[in-house]
């Protein structure tokens, strides 16, 4: 994928009484739109405030080590494991391919 190039996701589920749509980009100008059609005509737009999971226990990580204090939510196994992740999803971004984590 080229640099700065958009990521897009995307999907439509199908009820017996409406439909569900979530689409989003990542990127540059990252938007997500998650809409529920109803079948009588109308529409809910919803604006969940979605936000990466291993961000946030990355940045509550940080946060402790800052302020020199053991996490009320995590264990060291944990925050290990957040930061294991983090740097095989930066890899595998740098050499385009699927990492391995773990044994």
């Amino acid at each position: 994928m080229p640099k700065g190039s958009p990521f897009y996701i995307g999907f439509e589920i199908i009820c017996e009484q409406g439909s569900i749509m979530f689409d989003a980009e990542y990127g540059v100008n990252p938007r997500e739109e998650f809409v529920i059609y109803y079948s009588d005509g109308s529409k809910e737009v919803l604006n969940p405030q979605m936000q990466d999971d291993y961000e946030q226990v990355i940045h509550h990580i940080s946060v402790c080590f800052e302020n020199k204090k053991k996490s009320e939510l995590l264990d060291i196994t944990s925050s290990i494991q957040a930061i294991n992740i983090k740097d095989a999803v930066l890899e595998s971004l740098v050499v385009q391919r699927f990492i391995h984590i773990g044994e």
